[in-house]
């Protein structure tokens, strides 16, 4: 289990959210041995990867047939579905050639926050976290754009197949308390020495495996890449 202590957080009880949603990204194998459930193995719009295999208790992750202690009740997300755009399948190909880079850790996205089709904020949110929720994400996908912009990619349990992008800049500027602790989080942890030799939160190496999947480029880091999980709990 991944140490969350050295990383800075808004606030303990949003802490503890995140915490709880990186305990369900424990051994992708037994998640794999469940069987599945919604959007299990289905096919992306976006061909280059598609969602990790993961089994759900309507919307909420489980972990051996049952939500671990904590977890709190993951909610429909009210987004129509979306066809990645053409930055997202660029992005994506990148990491397939390259390799990217994925947290070892959670994060939390507060109410307001725009979700995007791709890393480009040019066109129409396809969605926006409601006011008072959040979106708890375990090791989501960190990507830099050409001008330096800094974006994380996840999927959302019960929201299709694609991933979602959230601008990290402009989330310091429309929610400069909330943005301003996500860039912290994300400082901290590139200057982290690596997960694998310490056990503490860090960004890691991610490649597209043979499955089509994210997943982390040492195969001993198991927690499965960029899932996320909209909740009634607030930012």
């Amino acid at each position: 289990m991944r140490q969350q202590g050295s990383i800075p957080s808004p606030s303990p009880s949003r802490a503890r959210r995140a915490l709880a949603l990186g305990i369900a990204g424990l051994v992708s194998v037994a998640l794999t041995a469940c069987g599945g459930g919604s959007g299990t193995g289905a096919a992306s719009t976006n061909a280059v990867v598609k969602p990790p295999d993961f089994t759900l208790q309507g919307c909420t992750y489980m972990i051996d047939n049952k939500v671990p202690t904590g977890e709190p009740e993951g909610l429909k997300p009210d987004f129509p579905a979306f066809t990645p755009d053409g930055s997202a399948t660029a992005a994506l190909r990148d990491v397939k050639r390259h390799r990217g880079l994925a947290m070892v850790d959670s994060v939390t996205l507060p109410g307001g926050t725009d979700l995007y089709a791709g890393p480009d904020t040019g066109g129409t949110p396809v969605g926006v976290i409601p006011a008072g929720d959040s979106v708890l994400v375990a090791e989501p996908v960190v990507w830099t754009d050409a001008r330096g912009g800094t974006w994380l990619a996840f999927y959302l349990a019960c929201g299709g197949n694609s991933l979602y992008w959230v601008g990290v800049d402009r989330l310091e500027h429309e929610n400069p308390a909330d943005g301003s602790a996500v860039a912290a989080q994300i400082a901290q942890l590139k200057k982290a020495a690596p997960y694998t030799k310490t056990g503490v939160a860090s960004l890691l190496p991610v490649v597209v495996n043979s499955q089509h999947q994210l997943a982390f480029a040492d195969p001993g880091v198991t927690f499965l890449v960029g899932r996320g999980e909209l909740t009634g709990l607030p930012g």
